[in-house]
């Protein structure tokens, strides 16, 4: 996967990869951090197939562990970042994590969590992040090769009962589901502006995949406030989305929503849920036929059935339904 990052740097090095708050960072900065924390990680001594937790929000940091744990044949285990510490150092012990990075906001919590290092965004941690990726940027080049059917995420599950059970997804389960998501969801272009504001360690975080594929630009929402959104899709001129149901009720509840300027927007994904109708017809009335239904799950992932604009464009009883088996399913 850490393939994808490094050929839309060298193919779009000065466009913007990642926007967050008053920050970005071009392809070419992204991809040098993403190395930068890459070399000094093995400085610490994690090697080939280490686990490593990410207890973060959406931010630039998110972005950069990811894809450094995959140029160095790590695994990233992305966590719900509204756990108690007590659920994330279940998840760390499950999957046996050799490291944690988490954000400021959780730097007491993270002293609770077994694991060797605890890397803290912001210096709040026992290892600073900022230090890695300086420190790395002068160091030897560590990207490894790795296997197709080599571990890349493990995706924790909501639970059905008990404890959340960890979910094993290789290099190959997320190229196709990048692939796949272009044939069947959006066909992503460099042109394409991607607005995540869902978390980044679940279903979003698979669109974050096939931007960073096609050299798209992402703007990341650390939390979901409809005022946000209706002004970073005018600011940004965003193209695409991922939204559950409920997001969209917000959205429709907005009072600013039909003053927007929405002339960008040409794709919004949504599932997690099952959506009301009502709301549905509603979406579609005021924000146009931009909506494409996606049925999935963490085990996939995320990649199951689907429904096309113009399958809601039709109505009728299709859109009571999950919709039709995904190219290759």
């Amino acid at each position: 996967m850490g393939a994808f990052l490094r050929a839309s740097a060298a193919r779009y090095p000065g466009r913007t990869a990642v926007a967050y708050e008053d920050q970005s960072l071009t392809y070419a900065e992204l991809d040098s951090r993403v190395d930068g924390l890459a070399r000094s990680l093995t400085e610490l001594g994690l090697v080939t197939g280490d686990r490593v937790v990410l207890w973060l929000r959406n931010c630039p940091e998110f972005v950069e562990t990811l894809f450094a744990c995959w140029k160095l044949g790590l695994v990233a285990v992305p966590v719900n970042a509204r756990l108690l510490p007590a659920d994330i150092a279940f998840h760390a012990e499950d999957c046996g994590a050799a490291a944690l990075v988490h954000g400021p906001e959780f730097a007491a919590g993270a002293s609770e969590v077994p694991v060797g290092r605890r890397i803290g965004v912001a210096g709040s941690g026992e290892v600073g992040y900022e230090d890695l990726v300086a420190r790395g940027q002068s160091a030897p080049d560590q990207t490894r090769e790795v296997p197709d059917d080599a571990a890349a995420w493990i995706f924790y599950t909501s639970g059905t009962t008990g404890r959340p059970k960890g979910a094993v997804l290789t290099h190959a389960n997320l190229t196709f589901v990048t692939v796949a998501w272009c044939a069947d969801l959006y066909c992503l272009q460099p042109e394409d502006v991607v607005l995540h504001c869902a978390p980044l360690s679940h279903g979003a975080g698979f669109h974050l995949l096939v931007a960073a594929a096609r050299g798209a630009q992402s703007v990341l929402h650390d939390s979901f406030q409809p005022s946000a959104v209706r002004e970073a899709v005018g600011r940004y001129g965003v193209t695409a989305t991922w939204l559950v149901p409920t997001q969209i009720r917000m959205l429709l509840d907005d009072g600013g929503l039909d003053r927007a300027d929405r002339s960008s927007l040409r794709r919004v994904i949504y599932g997690g849920s099952p959506i009301a109708r009502a709301d549905l017809d509603e979406a579609m009335a005021r924000i146009g036929g931009v909506f494409c239904q996606l049925y999935g799950q963490g085990e996939s992932p995320m990649t199951i059935t689907y429904l096309r604009p113009e399958d809601h464009r039709v109505g009728g009883q299709l859109l009571s339904s999950a919709g039709v088996a995904r190219t290759g399913m």
